[in-house]
Protein backbone atom coordinates (compact mmCIF):
# COMPACT_ATOMS: atom_id res chain seq x y z
CA UNK A 1 0.00 0.00 0.00
CA UNK A 2 2.85 2.25 0.97
CA UNK A 3 4.21 1.67 -3.18
CA UNK A 4 0.98 3.47 -4.24
CA UNK A 5 0.68 6.14 -1.42
CA UNK A 6 4.43 7.22 -1.93
CA UNK A 7 3.86 7.25 -6.06
CA UNK A 8 1.05 9.10 -5.24
CA UNK A 9 2.98 12.08 -3.65
CA UNK A 10 4.92 11.89 -5.92
CA UNK A 11 3.11 13.06 -8.26
CA UNK A 12 0.98 15.10 -5.87
CA UNK A 13 3.42 17.02 -3.29
CA UNK A 14 -0.19 18.63 -1.64
CA UNK A 15 -0.64 15.57 -0.12
CA UNK A 16 2.35 16.19 2.28
CA UNK A 17 0.21 17.45 4.66
CA UNK A 18 -2.40 14.73 5.18
CA UNK A 19 1.17 12.16 5.25
CA UNK A 20 2.27 14.63 7.85
CA UNK A 21 -1.08 14.32 9.92
CA UNK A 22 -0.78 10.73 10.09
CA UNK A 23 2.67 10.87 11.73
CA UNK A 24 0.44 12.84 14.41
CA UNK A 25 -2.59 10.00 14.58
CA UNK A 26 -2.54 7.83 17.99
CA UNK A 27 -2.96 4.94 15.61
CA UNK A 28 0.95 2.90 15.25
CA UNK A 29 0.19 1.61 12.09
CA UNK A 30 -0.80 5.12 10.34
CA UNK A 31 2.30 7.12 11.88
CA UNK A 32 4.33 4.05 10.66
CA UNK A 33 2.17 4.25 7.54
CA UNK A 34 3.40 7.96 7.20
CA UNK A 35 6.90 6.90 7.53
CA UNK A 36 7.23 3.96 4.85
CA UNK A 37 4.94 6.32 2.40
CA UNK A 38 7.85 8.74 2.32
CA UNK A 39 10.41 6.10 2.64
CA UNK A 40 8.70 5.32 -1.29
CA UNK A 41 8.74 8.96 -2.14
CA UNK A 42 12.44 9.68 -1.17
CA UNK A 43 13.43 7.55 -4.22
CA UNK A 44 13.46 11.49 -5.69
CA UNK A 45 15.69 12.66 -3.74
CA UNK A 46 13.43 16.18 -3.64
CA UNK A 47 11.44 14.47 -0.56
CA UNK A 48 14.09 13.56 1.39
CA UNK A 49 14.38 16.76 3.74
CA UNK A 50 10.69 15.74 4.57
CA UNK A 51 11.46 12.33 5.54
CA UNK A 52 14.62 13.38 7.25
CA UNK A 53 12.12 15.72 9.41
CA UNK A 54 9.36 13.21 9.70
CA UNK A 55 12.27 10.06 10.79
CA UNK A 56 13.58 12.20 13.49
CA UNK A 57 10.40 13.26 14.87
CA UNK A 58 8.95 9.55 15.19
CA UNK A 59 12.58 7.73 15.68
CA UNK A 60 11.39 7.83 19.74
CA UNK A 61 8.22 6.86 19.36
CA UNK A 62 6.80 4.10 21.65
CA UNK A 63 5.66 1.69 18.97
CA UNK A 64 8.59 -0.87 17.84
CA UNK A 65 6.98 -0.73 14.34
CA UNK A 66 7.00 2.66 14.10
CA UNK A 67 11.06 2.47 15.29
CA UNK A 68 12.01 -0.09 12.72
CA UNK A 69 10.10 1.94 9.87
CA UNK A 70 12.27 5.34 11.33
CA UNK A 71 15.93 3.16 11.26
CA UNK A 72 14.37 2.28 7.76
CA UNK A 73 14.13 5.40 6.77
CA UNK A 74 17.64 6.72 8.27
CA UNK A 75 19.12 4.31 6.39
CA UNK A 76 17.73 5.54 3.44
CA UNK A 77 18.52 9.19 4.32
CA UNK A 78 22.28 7.47 4.76
CA UNK A 79 22.21 5.66 1.34
CA UNK A 80 21.04 8.95 -0.07
CA UNK A 81 23.98 11.05 1.76
CA UNK A 82 26.15 8.07 0.29
CA UNK A 83 25.46 9.03 -3.16
CA UNK A 84 26.11 12.97 -3.30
Amino acid sequence: MAQISGRMLEVQPRLLGRVESLANNINPWLRRFALVTLIVAARDDAWLGALSRLSERLSHDYDPYVKKAAALAKDRLKKAAART
